[in-house]
């Protein structure tokens, strides 16, 4: 089934590019990180936002006291931004890591940037937007510039203040990522860092589980871990947890499946970690059953462990006060 019929403007499914249509100013109660983030994006740099999913449009210069998301549920309550079936948005990942073209350019995009140097540039040229400091930052070498004037651009700046910057000279040993090659870059190195921890913990003891894996093509970890080529490279959760957690990706969003049980989930916080969220959404899956099951014993066993030592050491000094008259105190379990 193709997911982008089901879908008014498709070609807006990923939230960078609808943040990118907004207006560099924009200031309006609904930010434009918060408007892409619920599937909004500007049209023609006017106040009229649009929903790519359900069409539809907000008039954000009304004054409007309801969250967004609150607003959008009333109006559309069957947009899959609303109810999370059937989507094919692309989020932005929470966690930014600014090696990435892609996430400095985010973060220019959301700020109100007022100097006269275009933000493209300044990305490319390894720097981001810190809010905190009200600066543009290099990546990098770590040069801030507070302000720019007119005619100033992001290379000649950079050069003026730190001609030795590595990524300057032609990004030599730099681990920058140009816009638009996220995945083919970061994508092998993050399956490289998840099959290099997959060989060092290939001697661990593992789960026994029962029950036969609704998709079993996927029971080996090392599969599992080769599904995420072109997982978000910025997300959280790493692809090596993931798969430990029982999960595969999809290929869609940043939506896994356990090969177990065949539950999905996709919608991750920057938070959230796979095993808990396998847990409280699908309790009843046997591999879920089984790690706790394991875990359980290890309670068990390292309870044992404690109470043991503890009487061990009270019965020492015990007899160490008896024998040495020494003024020492018992010790509680």
């Amino acid at each position: 089934m193709d997911l982008s019929a089901l879908h008014r403007y498709p070609d807006f499914k990923d939230e960078f590019f609808r943040c990118t249509k907004f207006p560099q100013k924009w200031d309006f109660r609904y930010t434009k990180s918060e408007l892409a983030e619920n599937g909004f994006f500007s049209v023609d740099n006017s106040p009229w936002v649009v929903c790519f999913s359900c069409g539809l449009q907000i008039n954000v210069e009304i004054d409007n006291r309801d969250s967004l998301p609150a607003q959008h549920a009333a109006k559309s309550p069957l947009c899959s931004m609303v109810t999370g079936n059937h989507s094919i948005n692309v989020p932005l990942p929470h966690k930014t890591i600014y090696k990435c073209e892609k996430d400095r350019l985010y973060s220019f995009l959301t700020s109100h940037f007022p100097w006269p140097v275009d933000v493209y540039s300044l990305a490319q040229n390894g720097f981001y937007y810190d809010r905190t400091k009200k600066s543009s930052c290099c990546f990098h070498c770590k040069l801030q510039i507070g302000s720019w004037g007119q005619g100033d651009t992001a290379a000649t700046e950079h050069m003026k203040y730190n001609p030795n910057c590595s990524f300057y000279l032609r990004g030599e040993g730099v681990e920058n990522v140009p816009l638009g090659q996220e995945d083919t870059i970061l994508g092998r190195q993050v399956i490289q860092s998840a099959l290099a921890e997959e060989n060092a913990s290939k001697h661990s003891s593992t789960l026994h589980v029962d029950e036969a894996p609704k998709i079993p093509r996927y029971k080996e970890k090392k599969d599992r871990v080769a599904t995420f080529s072109t997982w978000p490279a910025s997300m959280k959760q790493r692809p090596g947890e993931l798969a430990d957690a029982g999960f595969f990706y999809t290929s869609r969003g940043d939506m896994v499946q356990c090969y177990q049980c065949g539950g999905g989930f996709k919608f991750w916080g920057r938070d959230d970690v796979p095993w808990e969220q396998h847990a409280i959404g699908f309790p009843e899956c046997p591999l879920v059953r089984a790690i706790a099951n394991k875990h359980k014993r290890f309670l068990n066993v390292r309870k044992f462990f404690y109470n043991h030592i503890f009487h061990l050491l009270n019965f020492l000094f015990s007899m160490l006060k008896i024998h040495c008259k020494w003024p020492f105190s018992r010790l509680g379990p």
